[in-house]
């Protein structure tokens, strides 16, 4: 049985730790609380992307490590989109359009079952929401005057699940990935970007959250431009998908998050 103990980790979050192997492999190690659903919606999702020629790393098998079980992807010499604009802050802006046209590539492709149904979730979403049962009506309003979809959505693409290769962007963490209408998906990244959970200082300084208003109004204003859509059609789907985003354990900083939902109402 390999132990992936010694091989290079190179990455950790909180569905799973991922490991590079020999063979230009990876393995993505899920946690015991994730379901064999999820892990197997990532599979699908990633496979589906990898045929229609978006770069993604290609699922290859299962493996289970040590009792966890995994999935081996090809392993792409690459660098984490994050960090590149963490410390190349003036490509920003380069970063942020690569990343709405990728977005807007992969709404092009038509998806289906086996991926679940973004609707389904978004409502399942809505319904555990810490959120008062006024908010929670209102977003089932808005979203059943929303319509249905049948393209591929990655479900939380952000910088983090970006990474630089040598061919260009790829995209990663497929476990949300669902077929469903591709504003849903392009709101949701907004969201990640504008509301994702900030440090303390951010949380307290208005100031230090300028950059990433910014690089949401222009990740906005880039996949509009891509999807041949406005802004507004992407904002009608800030409501639900929000609200969807207030779970218990949640990666928003809610306290802005909610204050936006507020004004949105």
């Amino acid at each position: 049985m390999l132990d992936p103990e010694i091989h290079l980790p190179i990455g950790s979050g909180e569905s799973a730790d991922v490991y590079r192997l020999p063979r230009g492999q990876v393995i993505k190690l899920f946690r015991h609380d994730i379901t064999q659903d999820l892990m197997q919606r990532e599979y699908d999702a990633a496979e589906l992307a990898a045929r229609a020629g978006l770069r993604v790393a290609r699922p290859l098998g299962w493996q289970t490590v040590q009792g966890r079980t995994g999935i081996l992807f090809e392993d792409l010499p690459s660098r984490d989109m994050r960090q590149t604009l963490r410390f190349r802050p003036f490509t920003l802006l380069i970063g942020i359009k690569r990343l709405a046209d990728y977005q807007a590539t992969m709404h092009g492709v038509e998806a289906g079952p086996p991926l679940h149904d973004q609707r389904i979730i978004l409502r399942h979403r809505i319904e555990t929401a810490e959120v008062p049962d006024a908010w929670r009506s209102a977003a089932y309003a808005r979203l059943d005057g929303l319509p249905d979809g049948d393209r591929l959505c990655h479900g939380d693409l952000h910088p983090g699940n970006a990474i630089e290769t040598d061919d260009g962007l790829a995209v990663i963490d497929w476990l949300n990935a669902c077929t469903g209408h591709p504003l849903a998906d392009a709101a949701r990244t907004e969201l990640l970007i504008r509301y994702g959970r900030h440090s303390r200082l951010l949380q307290r300084s208005a100031i230090f959250r300028i950059p990433r208003d910014s690089a949401a109004w222009s990740y906005t204003s880039f996949y509009a431009r891509a999807a041949g859509v406005g802004r507004a059609d992407i904002a009608a789907w800030r409501l639900p998908v929000a609200v969807a985003w207030l779970q218990p354990r949640t990666s928003a900083n809610v306290p802005l998050l909610r204050a936006a939902i507020e004004r949105w109402l």
